[in-house]
Parts: structure tokens; C-alpha cells; sequence
């Protein structure tokens, strides 16, 4: 059987001392992980949360307000792709 590599003692070290031991970074992510999802669930909660729209579309400056693009290009453009994708179906 072969014996699984290890890192040798300067890097061990090295790793040691940044603070990256493979256990302490993994929880570190996780840690990390957890309070950006919990950061995303309370703005959910307030109702704040807002969500990338299809193309064509943006946000307007009320609450929940949404608008066609301005550019006429954007807004036609986007028209045009979904009629075209009906005629597909």
C-alpha cells in the first residue's frame, strides 16, 4: 500500500502560522458562508432583497417598482427574443 503524501515540515509550518490549517480554513469558509446566507435571509425578510431581473427590465426608485429598460434597443431587443422563442415552441 502506498503511504499518502504528506506536506513536508517547513510548509506545515508555514501553513501553520498563517492561520490556514486544512481543519481552520474549511470552518472558516463554512463560518463565512453561513453569515452571508443568514445576511440574505434577513434582507429577505425586511423585503430588501433584490434579485438580478431578465433582460429588457430594471428596478425603479420605489419599492418593488419595476420598469422596461430606457434604451429602446435593450427593451426591443429583449421583445424581439421572447416572440421569437414562442414561434420555436
Amino acid at each position: 500500500m502506498l503511504a499518502e503524501p504528506q506536506p513536508d515540515a517547513a510548509r506545515r509550518a508555514e501553513l501553520g502560522k498563517a492561520g490556514k490549517d486544512g481543519a481552520d480554513g474549511e470552518a472558516e469558509l463554512h463560518v463565512l458562508r453561513a453569515r452571508l446566507n443568514g445576511g440574505i435571509r434577513n434582507k429577505a425578510a425586511r423585503g430588501e432583497l433584490r434579485r438580478g431581473l431578465p433582460i429588457g427590465f430594471v428596478w425603479g426608485e420605489e419599492d418593488g417598482e419595476i420598469l422596461i429598460h430606457p434604451d429602446e434597443a435593450v427593451a426591443h431587443g429583449s421583445w424581439r427574443l421572447s416572440t421569437r422563442a414562442k414561434v420555436y415552441r
